[in-house]
C-alpha cells in the first residue's frame, strides 16, 4: 500500500479489522479520524489513517478510555499519557450482570449496542464478552442467569449471521463446524470473522466426515473452520482423509487435545497425563500440518487475525 493510495471506508475496514459503524462512530464522536471527501462526500482514507486505527486498537487493549486516546493520538510526540487507565469494561460488564439477573432483554441489549457501537468485535469479544461468559461458567450459583445470558448471545449472533449474510451474496463463503458443548465460543469466533466481510455458513455439530468435501463442493466454500473436540480427534486418520481432496484453507481453533486424555484428579498421574498431552498434540500436529491445516490455538482475537492473514494469502485479497 503507497501512503499516498486513498481508498474507502470499506477497504479500511477490511484492512484492520474494525467495523464500518465503529470507525464512523469514531470520527463523528471523537474527531480521531479526519477522512478526505470525494465530491459527492464519500470518505478517503489513506495508510496513515490505518496506522491511526492500528494505534486505537492498541490502546483501547491498554485499557485507555475514548478522553485518554483522543489526547493521546492529537498529541505531537508518541509518547502515552499517564492518564488514568483505569478497566474500561468494568461498568458495562456490571450494567450487563444487573440486567441479566433481572432478565432484561431490552437493557443487556442496550448496554451491547453501545459497546459494540464504539469498539471492535475481536476487542469486545475478548475484553467484554469472554469474561462474562467465564463469570457465568464458573458460577454454579448463577445457572438461570447463565442460561439466560448465553441464550440471548445465541439470539444475538444468529440475528448478526441472518443479516450479514442477506447482504453478502457476492462474499466468500467460510463454513463453521463444532460440537453442540462449544456452539457458543463457536459462534463467538464466527462473529468476527464474518465481521471483516465473509460470509458465514454456520453448522450446530460437527459435520459428519464423509459429508465435508460434498458440502464444500456444492457451498463453494473457500475455507473449513473446525473447533475439535475428542471424537474428531480419535478418528484422526479418517480426518485427515477428509480434508486432503480440500482446495481450500483449513483451520482448527480451540485446544485440540483438552479433551484427549484429561487429566485425572489423582495428582500421581498429572505428570504422565501432561506427557500423553504432548504426545497426543505432536501427534495431531504431524498428522495434520502436511496438509496446510493451520492450528489457531484458543485465542480468538489472535485466531481471527491469523485467519485473516491466511485468508489474504490464499486469494490475494
Amino acid at each position: 500500500m503507497k501512503n499516498n493510495q486513498l481508498f474507502p471506508i470499506r477497504e479500511l475496514g477490511s484492512i484492520t479489522g474494525v467495523n464500518v459503524s465503529t470507525l464512523r462512530a469514531w470520527e463523528r464522536r471523537y474527531g480521531l479520524l479526519k477522512p478526505a471527501r470525494t465530491p459527492k462526500g464519500h470518505r478517503l482514507y489513506t495508510k496513515e489513517d490505518v496506522d491511526i486505527v492500528e494505534r486505537i486498537k492498541q490502546l483501547i487493549n491498554d485499557g485507555h478510555g475514548f478522553t485518554s486516546i483522543k489526547k493521546i493520538i492529537q498529541s505531537a510526540s508518541n509518547a502515552s499519557l499517564l492518564e488514568d487507565t483505569k478497566n474500561i469494561w468494568q461498568a458495562p460488564i456490571h450494567d450487563i450482570k444487573t440486567a441479566v439477573s433481572d432478565y432484561s432483554y431490552a437493557r443487556v441489549d442496550s448496554v451491547f449496542n453501545e459497546i459494540s457501537s464504539l469498539y471492535p468485535i475481536e476487542i469486545v469479544s475478548e475484553k467484554f464478552i469472554r469474561p462474562l461468559l467465564e463469570y457465568y461458567r464458573q458460577n454454579d450459583l448463577l445457572i438461570a442467569e447463565s442460561g439466560f445470558f448465553n441464550k440471548w448471545l445465541q439470539v444475538r449472533f444468529s440475528s448478526r449471521f441472518h443479516h450479514d449474510n442477506c447482504l453478502s451474496h457476492n462474499a466468500k463463503k467460510i463454513i463453521f463446524s463444532g460440537p453442540p458443548e462449544h456452539e457458543t465460543e463457536l459462534m463467538l469466533v464466527s462473529n468476527m470473522i464474518i465481521s471483516q466481510g465473509y460470509q458465514a455458513m454456520f453448522f450446530g455439530s460437527l459435520l459428519p466426515l464423509n459429508n465435508i468435501a460434498s458440502v464444500v463442493e456444492k457451498s463453494a466454500a473457500k475455507a473449513l473452520f473446525i473447533m475439535p473436540n475428542q471424537h474428531l480427534i480419535e478418528q484422526l486418520d479418517d480426518f485427515s482423509q477428509s480434508i486432503k481432496s480440500l482446495n481450500i484453507p483449513v483451520f482448527l481453533f480451540g485446544e485440540t487435545i483438552a479433551t484427549v486424555g484429561a487429566i485425572n484428579e489423582d495428582s500421581q498421574k498429572v505428570q504422565s497425563s501432561l506427557e500423553n498431552f504432548t504426545v497426543v498434540d505432536r501427534i495431531i500436529r504431524s498428522t495434520l500440518e502436511p496438509l496446510g491445516v493451520k492450528f489457531l490455538g484458543n485465542n480468538s482475537a489472535v485466531a481471527v487475525n491469523i485467519f485473516r492473514q491466511q485468508m489474504r494469502h490464499q486469494y490475494h485479497e
